[in-house]
């Protein structure tokens, strides 16, 4: 896949995340780094189809945005590489991904 729709699916995704997260400044900080944004839409690509365990058809990648937006918001986290940490840190564990990948 290409950076390019990385970052389309990563401005659907947070599109769709702002509905669910109870942390609207730090989702919003996360929307508006590049370097998270296309970290958001990488993880979106590795977990598409996954859903989250117990609530319902919610797709999993809203659990690693609001990981990123609480640690934004409330851990007053603004350094890129905890927040990309943040939205990848199931992306091993949970998919095919490749630690080189990353």
């Amino acid at each position: 896949m290409t950076e390019k729709y990385w970052l389309e699916l990563a401005a659907e995704v947070l599109a769709d995340t702002a509905l669910t997260t109870r942390f609207s400044r730090g989702h919003s900080a996360c929307a508006t780094l590049p370097e998270v944004r296309r970290a958001t839409g990488f993880a979106a690509w590795k977990h598409t189809g996954q859903c989250r365990k117990g609530e319902g058809k919610i797709p999993y990648i809203h659990h690693p945005v609001e990981v990123a937006a609480i640690l934004s918001e409330a851990g007053a986290i603004e350094d890129n590489d905890l927040l990309q940490a943040a939205l990848l840190h199931d992306t091993i564990e949970d998919t095919e991904t490749e630690r080189e990948n990353l």
